[in-house]
């Protein structure tokens, strides 16, 4: 509306009345008159028609899916957006100023609770396969709000020591995970049964997340200021509720199953696509021997070995299994799991350094809140800048261009952490702020073109298990970027309240993001996301072809001035 509404004012502009000979014409000004009468009038009326369209859009998603759309509305807006925002930034001040963890632990016992997300494919051929009490959905989510919602009852009344904190932080992301997957399984379904609905469902799911996760950001951090991040976190059991509640009331429809059992299993699921349950079953168990080594390993090297070996058992599996599909998206995969590897974090040595250390920013929680707040405004920006240039690019370039950007990105980090921006009198939360928008935003450069990928080659029925895999080995990626991010504290030094090399370990950092470039070339794909998947064979002349293309077009354009 506000883009129609400046595209206008041009126009209006040029009616306005104008003086000739020291006159003004009267027609001008009875029309300036009325335009100055009815432009609010017009206004008002636009933004009704816009609420008016927005209502009908709504009513008839609710008449075709019923309850299922309000109870996707509270799973992606309050039980991700808000929980997932608010828990996550009060857990890590808890860590920090009343368990007092310095950076290195907070980063292992924050790694190793994201174990859940990485084991999404799994739980989803898990809830396929086996039906508690005669149903496969409604089930798991009833046992999973249960799960998120003692959890939380947990961290606000009881002080718990670091070990069992991260069993009940991989409780409530279990319980997050598993709600995210059934409902994403009954989202694909129910766009099978109405294909027209498609891009309605996933504008619905993206704009309540998104508006959702803007509001929270911009919340919690005053939340934390305001009460003690014990109160926050036992305020998030309403987060469950809303969930447990309409589960309970049967909002998420499902037909039980006849004459069924406490719990019934059927293995035709995991039959059916062998490679992708493989993969599935992989990722659940190198995540869980992760998460164990991290928490409960004390040698930094043997920490250090094992998931260096993980990694390459990962990356190794998941290319044999995903290239059946198609060769192409094999290696696209492979490289955006490698580049996620290869990119160590300082994570949570940071957010303590940014907080609490005497000689850094000593932002307060409703800063560092506001700074989340802008990193979401980046990834919706760049959704926006892909869209509107890349997309006729080729993958490798999309990818080329984003990973050079990215390594932008870091140096500017390293900027903050010398104060340098002090000296070019830019202070640290605006800093920050611009930081963050644009990592987040280049970070949209790498996922949405494998998505894109994806559902190009996908086989049919099988898109939710496909994206659940692809997501988690993109999380994959994370974490063990994450834990040998906490080995180069470790080996830095970087713990407790020394933060003398952390200069050094910045610009290490910033540095790795330089590895993946020469995998950019090998792995990646030189046609554009706009074009048919070619033959395996077929791609390298038709990257011959469209480079001979360019040369003629150019040539042309050259002869032509």
């Amino acid at each position: 509306m506000d883009a129609q509404w400046n595209e206008e004012a041009p126009e209006l502009a040029s009616r306005l009345p104008t003086k000739s000979a020291g006159t003004i014409s009267t027609t001008d000004t009875v029309g300036n008159l009325g335009l100055e009468e009815d432009s609010p009038a017009k206004h008002t009326e636009d933004a009704r028609k816009d609420r008016r369209y927005c209502c009908h859009w709504l009513r008839e998603l609710y008449a075709t899916f019923g309850n299922f759309i309000p109870f996707a509305v509270i799973t992606y807006g309050v039980n991700q957006s808000v929980a997932w925002h608010i828990s996550t930034f009060a857990l890590r001040f808890y860590m920090k100023d009343v368990l007092l963890l310095d950076g290195a632990t907070m980063g292992r016992l924050n790694t190793a609770a994201i174990l859940p997300w990485n084991m999404k494919p799994f739980m989803g051929l898990l809830s396929d396969g086996i039906a508690i009490f005669g149903y496969h959905r409604r089930s798991y989510v009833i046992i999973a709000a249960l799960c998120g919602l003692v959890s939380y009852i947990l961290l606000g009344t009881v002080a718990l020591p670091a070990t069992a904190l991260v069993v009940v932080m991989i409780s409530i992301n279990a319980s997050m995970s598993t709600i995210d997957v059934i409902v994403d399984g009954k989202a694909a379904e129910l766009t099978r049964e109405v294909p027209r609905h498609a891009s309605d469902l996933q504008s619905l799911f993206w704009g309540v997340s998104a508006i959702m996760g803007l509001l929270s950001s911009s919340l919690k951090g005053s939340l934390v200021e305001w009460f003690s991040p014990q109160t926050v976190l036992l305020g998030m059991t309403i987060c469950s509720v809303s969930i447990l509640l309409p589960a309970l009331r049967g909002w998420l429809a499902e037909d039980r199953i006849p004459e069924a059992r406490c719990c019934q299993v059927t293995l035709s699921q995991f039959r059916k696509h062998p490679s992708v349950s493989a993969v599935a079953l992989l990722l659940t168990l190198v995540s869980t021997l992760l998460s164990t080594v991290q928490v409960f390993v004390t040698s930094k090297h043997a920490r250090a070995i094992v998931t260096v070996a993980c990694a390459i058992v990962v990356a190794v599996q998941s290319f044999r299994a995903l290239k059946q599909i198609t060769p192409f998206l094999g290696r696209t995969a492979l490289f955006v799991f490698l580049r996620q590897c290869l990119h160590t974090g300082l994570g949570d040595t940071m957010f303590v350094w940014r907080t609490k250390y005497p000689g850094g920013p000593q932002l307060s929680p409703a800063q560092l809140g506001f700074v989340d707040c802008f990193g979401s405004l980046g990834l919706l920006v760049g959704v926006c800048i892909y869209n509107k240039f890349m997309t006729n690019w080729s993958f490798r370039r999309i990818f080329l261009t984003a990973q050079l950007f990215f390594f932008l990105a870091q140096l500017v980090e390293v900027v903050l952490v010398m104060r340098w921006n002090l000296l070019l009198g830019i202070p640290d939360f605006l800093f920050l702020v611009g930081d963050d928008t644009f990592g987040l935003m280049v970070s949209r450069f790498f996922y949405i073109p494998m998505c894109v990928l994806a559902a190009k080659v996908c086989p049919p029925n099988l898109e939710a298990t496909l994206f659940a895999t692809l997501l988690s080995i993109n999380n994959l990626g994370w974490s063990i970027s994450g834990f040998l991010g906490v080995t180069m504290c470790e080996v830095w030094g970087l713990e407790g309240d020394n933060f003398d090399n952390l200069p050094l370990a910045s610009l290490v950092k910033a540095c790795t993001t330089l590895l993946p470039l020469p995998l950019i070339f090998v792995l990646t794909p030189t046609f554009s996301p706009n074009d048919p998947v070619p033959e395996e064979g077929g791609e390298a002349r038709e990257a011959t072809t469209s480079q001979a293309a360019g040369r003629h077009e150019s040539t042309s354009e050259a002869t032509g001035a």
